[in-house]
């Protein structure tokens, strides 16, 4: 007979409570075997039911440390095989925080290792002593501290970017958690010029030979002149990434413009597009676009440009507000993703910058015999300099749910994928 679905939620809730209150902790289910014949009873039943066994530890939440000695450090136990990306450091520069991982003793310690799940970039090992007693880790069968590897490691810092926010200082900004239609509508014709500014027109030289004429299109029907159209001169600035592919010179060196066909439709052309051309860049679909902020843009038209970004600006976004991005030090990127307005009215790509003066340590302790000592410790000593960076890696817990997935896919695998 097979549970409802309103029974195997009941179970479930139980059990989450049940767990939530630590009956089921390690401790306790060795106290009372009761206990322990409970959770085995509940995980037998709903076993079917439950998702892959990694999945919890992706989403594992780090609990709160508890005190040990006040002048000295706070410890936090964590489970089997959790991920703890931004490990809780001290709160101030004499305090430090000790994060106890349980390992499975029967793997390498490079997949046992706390460090490989940590966000932020650790430097080269700053001494790496053996056969340090670690008071913090108790053998299972004497309980006397045991014999470790000690490894040291600093942060590397964070990169963010080089912004100048000095002549923006005196303006305040608002902020707004849910971008409203105005804002989006303000977003895409941004990075619309951006990327038009950025990219220009895609068509290559090299391909010119083997263009046929079939014939005037729709477009190229049009009675108009674009000779006088707008196309942006002044008030944008192009600087490439040195990890970025070269320009390739045999690429359309046009300037995009911005006109109105004979049905007084606005559009984007590349100012070589004509009978015969049509590989060159041409762009009619923008009903999702602010034409009127988008044509101050390319006729450099400033008070209307200014009223705009001015009035996103109170609002908490365009290139008027300072940017707040903020990456690991593990990415190679040179150039901010985001457009800011220079001090001389210029949008252009700022550089990312390196900022290495966060003093945060760490301390790993890895056990000789973990066997006999089935954890490791991971000292965090004084706080970061700077806010946590986005994820740059991936999670072991999520390789191995990946890597899980693709091998059982066996021969299948070929054909999931083109190439």
């Amino acid at each position: 007979m097979t549970l409802s679905s309103e029974q195997l939620g009941a179970l479930k809730t139980a059990q989450a409570s049940l767990e939530h209150v630590g009956l089921f902790s390690e401790t306790l289910t060795q106290l009372y075997p009761s206990l322990n014949d409970l959770k085995t009873l509940l995980l037998s039943i709903l076993g079917e039911n439950q998702p892959h066994p990694l999945i919890s530890l992706i989403k594992y939440s780090s609990p709160a440390s508890t005190l040990f000695l006040p002048e000295e450090f706070t410890i936090i136990h964590h489970p089997q095989g959790a991920v703890v990306e931004y490990p809780e450091l001290g709160s101030t520069i004499g305090q430090a925080v000790t994060h106890i991982f349980q390992i499975d003793p029967s793997k390498p310690r490079a997949s046992n290792d706390p460090k490989a799940n940590i966000q932020y970039l650790l430097g080269e090992p700053k001494g790496e002593k053996y056969n340090v007693t670690c008071f913090l880790l108790k053998s299972c069968h004497s309980g006397s501290p045991v014999k470790c590897t000690q490894v040291k490691r600093d942060c590397t810092g964070y990169k963010k970017c080089n912004f100048n926010l000095a002549f923006l200082s005196s303006v305040n900004s608002g902020t707004q958690e849910t971008p409203d239609a105005w804002q989006e509508v303000f977003q895409k014709t941004l990075a619309l010029f951006c990327a038009i500014q950025e990219s220009g027109c895609p068509f290559s030289a090299e391909t010119s030979n083997f263009l046929e004429y079939s014939g005037p299109s729709e477009e190229e029907q049009d009675d108009f002149n674009i000779s006088n159209a707008p196309s942006a001169q002044r008030l944008y600035e192009i600087l490439r990434d040195g990890h970025a592919q070269e320009k390739d010179c045999q690429k359309c060196d046009g300037r995009i413009v911005f006109a109105r066909d004979r049905f007084h439709r606005w559009f984007l052309q590349c100012e070589h597009r004509k009978q015969g051309h049509q590989a060159h860049l041409y762009l009619r679909n923008l009903q999702e676009i602010d034409t009127i902020y988008l044509e101050a843009l390319f006729l450099d038209d400033w008070p209307t440009i200014s009223s705009y970004e001015r009035q996103a600006q109170a609002t908490g976004f365009g290139p008027l507000v300072p940017c707040t991005v903020i990456c690991s030090a593990r990415e190679q990127k040179m150039l901010c993703s985001k457009f800011p307005r220079t001090q001389e009215g210029k949008l252009t790509r700022r550089k990312i910058e390196h900022v290495t003066d966060c003093p945060a340590r760490f301390e790993f302790y890895y056990p000789n015999d973990p066997f006999d000592c089935p954890y490791i410790a991971m000292v965090c000593r004084i706080p970061h300099s700077h806010p946590d960076p986005f994820p740059s890696r991936t999670p072991r817990a999520t390789k191995e749910i990946l890597d899980d997935l693709l091998l059982k896919l066996e021969w299948r695998l070929a054909d999931a994928t083109p190439r």
